[in-house]
């Protein structure tokens, strides 16, 4: 009996030592550049997406960074923060530092996103793009991928909250593939992922026992959009370009620019807008993006598009510049050398005006600066940009700009 004690106590001693010498190779792993970038070495996708940013980490603790197959975007080192006990991704050229550190998932930090290794990255997620509905349900909850800002693929969560199925609350943002645990997640920065999404089958993703089935574009038109052969096209070209969602206009807006047929998609909560061009086939208006087309049906005169979810996208009219204009006789000037920023916020979009040239920067956080010209006719401000012209009311001895939405700019003096 004894010797089976000492037999157990000494296999449970050496349990003990195995264990202690495996935390602390981790965690001198965790500290250690080199070892760090041993264990971490090789080439990582953005989002596990391989058509998204690369990085790639070598052995001697250098990594580069690429935004395309060729071009080098950054590059440095790792180095151990002894004071805030950590490891950065350091920008030797810049000195900028990049939190670097594992999730337990299997992710790597780089700038703010999740990075995985290329044997578990996708090639796209062309798939998946499309809306997956709860149990196929187009009346129900759904989930929309597609590439939405630029090559940025994202999510975006419709729930209806009505019967008509027009008024939803949505939520969005960045899609990921784990192909670590071969789940997609639909992250939702800051904040904890918003959902995680398994492929249950072809045209099926389940998240939390629900399943969400891809309803294609073709199918939903096929059934849903109707065709007027005796539609004009020419209706569409003398309204107005601005179309809100659900005729809100703190809302989403869809801009048709008719000059050169191309539009924009401006939405309060996203960090860029969605650029593309336009066509007109009889009822049908079908935007482009990319490789990426999105149809809407017009209806009543012209004033209204419906996409192939069924939220409407409605033509309120612009500002009546014209009559504000002729009421006033009093040249009213903007006061040159300050800015105007979007409702007095010094955060926010802003507009900078240089008198002795008559040209103006437009400044949106997070973009680069939009450079213009502008003139001044009565209380009226034109700011040109190429060959695409904005107007704003002056106002209040030209410390109020409104522009032709009802946005307010307040001059910062």
């Amino acid at each position: 009996m004894k010797k089976m004690k000492r037999i157990l106590i000494g296999i449970l001693i050496l349990c003990l030592m195995v264990f202690a010498a495996g935390c602390s190779k981790e965690a001198n792993a965790s500290n250690d550049p080199a070892k760090f970038a041993e264990a971490n070495s090789g080439t990582w996708y953005r989002y596990g997406n391989t058509q998204e940013d690369k990085l790639i980490i070598y052995d001697d603790g250098t990594w580069e960074h690429y935004e395309d197959s060729e071009t080098i975007s950054a590059e440095g080192i790792i180095e151990y923060d002894k004071e805030d006990k950590k490891l950065d991704f350091v920008n030797v050229t810049e000195r900028i530092y990049f939190p670097c550190f594992m999730y337990d998932d299997g992710a790597l930090e780089f700038n703010f996103s999740r990075y995985f290794p290329e044997e578990n990255s996708m090639d796209g997620f062309d798939e998946y793009f499309g809306s997956w509905y709860l149990d196929g349900d187009t009346s129900k909850e759904y989930l929309t991928i597609n590439t939405f800002v630029e090559s940025n693929v994202r999510w975006l969560y419709s729930v209806p909250l009505d019967e008509t199925g027009q008024s939803v609350e949505q939520r969005s943002g960045e899609l990921i593939w784990n192909g670590i645990k071969n789940v997609f997640i639909a992250d939702d920065y800051p904040d904890e992922d918003f959902a995680v999404f398994t492929i249950k089958d072809t045209g099926v993703l389940s998240s939390n026992g629900k399943d969400y089935i891809l309803v294609k574009y073709d199918d939903y038109y096929e059934d849903d959009f109707e065709t007027e052969d005796d539609y004009d096209n020419d209706d569409l070209q003398v309204m107005g370009v601005n179309f809100y969602l659900n005729g809100d206009h703190e809302s989403e807006v869809l801009c048709l620019y008719l000059e050169d047929n191309t539009f924009s998609i401006t939405a309060p909560d996203w960090p860029d807008d969605i650029l593309g061009t336009y066509s007109v086939d009889d009822n049908i208006v079908t935007l482009t993006v990319g490789e990426n087309e999105f149809y809407y049906e017009v209806k009543d005169n012209s004033t209204k598009l419906v996409d192939e979810y069924g939220n409407e996208y409605v033509y309120i009219g612009e500002y009546d510049f014209e009559t504000e204009a002729d009421s006033s006789s009093q040249e009213t000037d903007i006061i040159g050398g300050a800015f105007y920023y979007l409702n007095g916020d010094w955060e926010s979009e802003s507009l900078y005006f240089f008198t002795i040239d008559n040209t103006v920067d437009l400044d949106i956080p997070g973009q680069d600066t939009i450079e213009g010209a502008y003139s001044v006719s009565g209380n009226i401000l034109t700011v040109t940009v190429g060959e695409t012209e904005f107007y704003y009311e002056i106002s209040e001895d030209g410390t109020k700009l409104v522009d032709e939405y009802g946005d307010e700019y307040l001059c910062d003096i």
